[in-house]
């Protein structure tokens, strides 16, 4: 379906909380990490990158388990748009378009990407943003043809800021989907995350 998309799973220090507290949900068998990267694996992505700190190569294993490539990012410091910009490094020149989605991000559905990626192709844009709610959320799919850009990207803001300033550039597509919006980064989020997960599980 997506053999010419990438994914790109910021992971770093900044995101150990949720991921620890994402880790204790009881979502089926995998969480978190292993969520997202299931996720990517069923879209048919040509690969996943799950950027971490390099303080955190211990998550090095659980990638390579669950069909990711790990990609090491030592400018944590300069803040978590330099997961994004380290994943961006990493992709290939024929990377057509690549997903953004953070690993406590781990409930958005897989016809959330499917209409992203036609959005994407079917006008156009240069990005295109789910929205649920009037409201925007994850992941943005950007085409490679941003790649560049994007790591030459100094101003505020990060990733929100540069894709605002892609103007008519960018596409908002509108899914039923809740879980473009659904962090595991408090224990509030989590508790919620968990009755999406319960309401999903039962058919609602």
């Amino acid at each position: 379906m997506l053999a010419h998309t990438w994914a790109i799973v910021p992971a770093g220090r900044l995101s150990s909380t949720s991921e620890a507290g994402g880790r204790s949900l009881p979502l089926g068998e995998t969480a978190g990490l292993g969520l997202v990267l299931d996720l990517f694996q069923r879209a048919g992505v040509a690969e996943t990158l799950v950027v971490v700190d390099g303080q955190d190569q211990d998550m090095c294993p659980r990638i390579l388990a669950g069909g990711g490539k790990p990609v090491i990012n030592d400018n944590l410091k300069q803040g978590m748009f330099s997961l994004v910009r380290a994943g961006v490094a990493a992709l290939p020149t024929d990377c057509r378009s690549f997903f953004v989605l953070p690993v406590d991000l781990p409930l958005v559905r897989l016809s959330t990407l499917a209409a992203l990626a036609r959005a994407l192709a079917a006008e156009e844009h240069l990005a295109a943003v789910p929205t649920h709610a009037q409201r925007r959320g994850h992941p943005p799919l950007l085409s490679g043809a941003l790649a560049n850009n994007l790591m030459a990207w100094k101003r505020e803001g990060g990733l929100r800021a540069f894709l605002e300033d892609l103007g008519a550039g960018l596409s908002l597509v509108s899914v039923r989907d809740p879980g473009i919006h659904q962090s595991l980064d408090s224990p509030e989020h989590c508790r919620a995350a968990l009755r999406l997960w319960a309401a999903r599980r039962g058919g609602q």
